[in-house]
């Protein structure tokens, strides 16, 4: 007896699993999702997406203030008519953070309203494998790099000294800005390049023979706004790429901005920097940051930037009222930028790159 007990345990263990693992093809359906990770995907492994149909998938956070991440770990859509949309919100009236189609994995894509509605849509034509994505809902953008590079304070990351971004991902000054190579250096948080490199890491140079590669201008979270169908020229005699206009995925943009290589910063038509993170105020509890301060001990105070002798450090750790101290992205004794806190990209994730071809 104990054994055939043990037999129809063990199967139904295996059915379960089984049922688990094999989700329904979605068809003209619409799923909703609270839990704090999921996966999302259009049907089973191997098999296609439904024919001229379109499905959702709802993600709701327990309140508004929760970041919710999309990562895809693959795409396959018929590319040109068959969609992946991503909304911020909770309705197709919400932002619109991007829309996928083709065999190319998307970056992942963050929603800062506390939900995230994905519609799948396809047409009468043929049909591929779809999609498979998780999701995972944090108190802060990217749980600020796995807090790793940063700490969520208030849902908002405060990264460490050689990071930035919304959630601490982007170094401040990649490849150290070719500085064993002589292209520029690190001068608080920015790359300062020699002459004759421009580029967010100086590593594009007025007369490299090699060409045929790709340089990134600037980072996604300053300069240039994320847009497309947007009009570009250089300008030889300024050394100037002037881009005017586009649309965001949301609106007509009516804007001229202006790269300027001598100097690797965006302007607008009026010469005024678009690039400028130290015009950045966020107001931040000094308690609070003290606190974490004290978690992280000395060693991570380095990390960060702050030096015993610093007066913000002391700042911080002194205060004894309960208002609330709106701090600029303090900079630290040494070119070292200090722990800052992140600004929030507009519209969907993009950065400015330029091809160099010789």
């Amino acid at each position: 007896m104990g054994p055939h007990i043990f037999l129809l345990f063990v199967g139904l263990t295996i059915s379960l699993g089984d049922a688990a693992l094999q989700p329904a093809p979605c068809d003209k359906s619409r799923k909703v999702f609270t839990e704090g990770w999921g996966v999302i995907t259009d049907g089973p492994f191997g098999s296609n997406y439904t024919q001229d149909s379109h499905c959702e998938w709802l993600i709701k956070a327990n309140n508004t203030h929760k970041y919710i991440t999309l990562s895809f770990q693959s795409m396959g859509t018929e590319c040109s008519y068959d969609y992946v949309f991503v909304y911020d919100g909770d309705s197709f009236s919400a932002p619109l953070l991007g829309s996928f189609s083709g065999k190319t994995d998307p970056q992942n894509i963050t929603a800062s309203s506390g939900s995230m509605l994905i519609l799948l849509y396809s047409d009468t034509n043929y049909v591929l494998d779809g999609f498979r994505a998780e999701y995972s809902v944090t108190s802060c953008p990217g749980n600020c790099t796995h807090q790793s590079q940063g700490m969520c304070v208030v849902n908002t990351c405060v990264c460490e000294g050689d990071w930035g971004g919304k959630d601490c991902a982007r170094r401040l000054c990649p490849e150290d800005c070719g500085a064993t190579q002589g292209r520029g250096s690190c001068h608080l948080g920015h790359c300062r390049c020699s002459p004759g490199y421009s580029g967010q890491s100086c590593s594009l140079h007025r007369m490299d023979p090699s060409g045929n590669r790709w340089h990134w201008l600037s980072h996604s979270e300053s300069g240039l706004s994320p847009r497309s169908a947007h009009t570009a020229v250089y300008h030889d005699e300024t050394d100037s790429l002037y881009v005017f206009g586009g649309y965001n995925l949301n609106q007509v943009l009516g804007d001229l901005s202006v790269y300027r290589f001598e100097t690797s910063r965006w302007e607008d038509e009026k010469g005024v920097l678009l690039d400028d993170d130290s015009s950045t105020l966020v107001p931040l509890d000094p308690h609070i940051l003290a606190t974490v301060l004290g978690q992280v001990g000395v060693a991570g105070e380095e990390r960060w930037g702050l030096h015993k002798s610093s007066f913000f450090r002391n700042l911080l750790f002194s205060i004894a009222d309960n208002s609330t101290l709106s701090i600029r992205h303090q900079v630290g004794d040494s070119q070292r930028p200090s722990a800052r806190t992140s600004r929030e990209a507009v519209g969907s994730v993009n950065s400015a790159k330029i091809e160099h071809s010789s």
